[in-house]
């Protein structure tokens, strides 16, 4: 199978089939990828080039250029989303943005200080900007843990060759890093997350089943 019509047989028969106003498109066509772009420059400056995206339930691709050239890992990344739309889906509306975003959303309280014009005990929602530190974040790490795991599980069927300790460190490694604003400060406790979410995800998460299945099903080994 030709990897174009891989990619969109997985679209159509796994993405779509579970979230189906699912939509796939391109950061650099959206302004509002270089909007956000331009404030976390200094915290991922891959995020346009690197990375994909998910908000609301669509995709972005860095470009149809890169699309085009990476058809096989771009299954790879839908799989993984895919997850994180389940998730979003199952949780009442906003809460799973409110989660995953936990605790550094709560440095936007600070903005009521603007109000110290009126009455300067306003200014002791200042206190609220140290949750945007980088602290752990638990939600975070859990929904990222099970989406890396579905990713784990690609890397096992599509390869003839497969060492789970490695794929486990090399996500244990994004999650307690700065790609994730530090999820957890320790890489042997994101480690574990994703040891104890592994055969978990196979057995209990729609995505994760739908997609395995799929990839059982269509990816010849070797």
């Amino acid at each position: 199978m030709a990897d174009v019509d891989y990619f969109n047989n997985f679209v159509e028969n796994v993405a779509k089939k579970l979230i189906p106003d699912i939509k796939i498109t391109f950061k650099n066509k959206s302004w509002l990828m270089h909007f956000i772009a331009f404030f976390i420059y200094l915290i991922n400056r891959r995020f346009m080039s690197q990375y994909t995206t998910v908000l609301g339930n669509t995709v972005y691709f860095p470009s149809k250029t890169w699309l085009e050239g990476n058809y096989r890992r771009a299954t790879s990344i839908i799989a993984h989303e895919l997850v994180h739309l389940v998730d979003r889906s199952k949780e009442k509306k906003l809460m799973f943005e409110i989660k995953y975003l936990f605790p550094q959303i709560l440095s936007i309280f600070s903005i009521f200080a603007l109000l110290a014009v009126f009455s300067s005990y306003f200014l002791l929602f200042l206190v609220f900007l140290a949750f945007f530190a980088p602290w752990p974040a638990i939600y975070r790490l859990r929904y990222e843990a099970t989406a890396y795991c579905m990713s784990i599980h690609y890397q096992e069927i599509t390869h003839t060759t497969f060492d789970f300790a490695y794929w486990r460190d090399v996500y244990a490694k994004e999650l307690s890093g700065m790609s994730y604003y530090m999820a957890t400060y320790s890489k042997i406790s994101a480690a574990k997350e994703l040891t104890n979410r592994y055969d978990w995800c196979a057995k209990n998460h729609p995505a994760c089943i739908s997609a395995i299945m799929w990839l059982e099903a269509h990816h010849a080994k070797g």
